[in-house]
């Protein structure tokens, strides 16, 4: 044997091994359970109306919505053929109301949560004081989707300048879907990073084990209807620009699960997707995005087994709900690497995964871990192997990608790091700087 076919065998032998760890691991929490603290809740939407002049932007965007309809220009409401448990009475995608974010009070530090209890209102925030967020820059948008046939709650963060146009980020959570303590403004300084930043950052509080696409059947467990590709690609973006002062560009960008949605997502926008951002048809919504640790090439057999350990064994939902059999049609209309020429019309696009070998992150001095051992243990041996799952599904992106020459992707194969949130944080800071000229966003100075 050659020492190409050779190599090849060792190459397809790893990936069995881990896709195989991987399935025997992944039902160990990468997260540790937390105590529930006490403390007190202020800042409710009532209050922000009593006080405007405390609240100027959220006073006014609240007042705004409550005297205004807003509506999507997507109105082809998927035919479900199956009988409705669902509120099917409303047919059009629109903006149901706004809501204040309860906060933890000054001085004081929000409670950690039990992953079992949804936390999009009020919005937990983990380890962060009352001072960590800019009170009038944080509300929750309430969105019908005439799709889902429900209502979703949109965690939104508004430009620091009212009075400029701006663009709208759409940043997903991983396989909890915001709908646990794992998210964005729990684990990250986004507030913090962000704060003086011109850009809407919408990250929808629903999700999970979904991979933020298009199901084929209903499922109960994960509230009904999943239709989030035409959710997230051509109900929401409309409203957003009617509600918010748009300069007309979207990035999008997610971790882990939802970095694999957000390049098939990208590419299914790839045709008409500037119709919903209120253009002509021909140009991709996204200007920029970015995937970290995520597995593209899901229609392969590695990638089929990661699927199975999110959606099906950290969830429990039967994978074929989502795409059919596995093989079938729509796991490959889905795989972004089998599609990824459609990622051509993207001004920037930034791939990241770690190597699964221990990092700078993986250790004590971690304060997401706050010197917990078994958790260290668990974030090196189970992240570890994730990752290493992940890397191997980027280079497979990344070889495809290369051979077609485009040079609008950013690859970061870092040498170390696990499946875990410093390293998702360290994405996010590293790819901002080309995701905001892609956008339009001055650069920092």
């Amino acid at each position: 044997m050659s020492p190409q076919g050779k190599a090849g065998v060792v190459r397809r032998g790893t990936r069995a091994v881990v896709a195989a760890s991987v399935l025997a691991l992944s039902s160990m929490a990468l997260v540790p359970a937390v105590a529930q603290a006490e403390v007190s809740w202020e800042n409710s939407s009532t209050d922000i109306q009593n006080d405007p002049a405390s609240y100027p932007r959220l006073s006014a965007l609240i007042d705004k919505i409550e005297n205004n309809e807003f509506t999507s220009t997507f109105t082809e409401v998927p035919d479900y053929n199956q009988t409705n448990k669902w509120n099917a009475e409303n047919p059009v995608s629109h903006l149901v109301g706004a809501r204040a974010m309860n906060l933890a009070p000054e001085g004081e530090t929000a409670p950690k949560t039990d992953t079992k209890n949804r936390v999009s209102d009020p919005l937990i925030i983990n380890n962060s004081s009352y001072q960590d967020w800019q009170s009038d820059r944080n509300i929750i948008l309430d969105v019908y989707s005439a799709s889902m046939q429900r209502t979703i709650p949109m965690h939104v963060m508004l430009p620091a300048d009212a009075g400029v146009a701006s663009p709208v980020l759409y940043l997903l959570n991983g396989a909890g879907g915001g709908e646990d303590a794992a998210n964005w403004s729990a684990r990250t300084d986004i507030q913090s990073f962000l704060k003086d930043e011109n850009v809407y950052v919408v990250t929808p509080l629903e999700g999970m084990f979904s991979y933020y696409t298009d199901w084929q059947q209903p499922v109960e467990e994960l509230h009904g209807y999943n239709k989030w590709t035409t959710f997230l690609t051509e109900e929401l973006p409309s409203i957003m620009n009617q509600v918010f002062d748009t300069n007309g560009k979207n990035g999008i960008a997610g971790l882990s699960m939802s970095g694999s949605a957000v390049l098939s997502l990208a590419e299914w926008a790839a045709d008409d997707g500037s119709v919903a951002n209120g253009g002509t048809p021909g140009g991709n919504l996204y200007n920029a995005v970015g995937g970290y640790s995520g597995c593209a090439a899901t229609s392969t057999f590695p990638g089929q087994q990661y699927v199975e350990v999110v959606t099906g064994m950290r969830g429990g939902i039967d994978v074929e709900d989502m795409w059919g059999p596995k093989g079938g049609p729509d796991w490959v209309a889905n795989d972004a690497a089998v599609n990824a020429e459609k990622l051509k019309g993207i001004d920037y696009v930034y791939v990241a995964t770690g190597s699964g070998l221990p990092g700078p992150h993986d250790t004590l001095a971690n304060p997401e871990l706050d010197g917990n051992q078994f958790a260290l243990a668990n974030q090196i041996v189970v992240g570890g192997v994730i990752e290493a799952a992940t890397n191997m599904c980027t280079h497979d992106l990344a070889n495809r990608t290369n051979a077609m020459g485009m040079d609008n992707i950013t690859y970061n194969f870092k040498p170390t790091g696990t499946h875990s949130w410093g390293y998702w944080q360290d994405d996010l800071h590293i790819s901002w700087d080309g995701m905001a000229a892609a956008m339009g966003v001055p650069a920092r100075n």
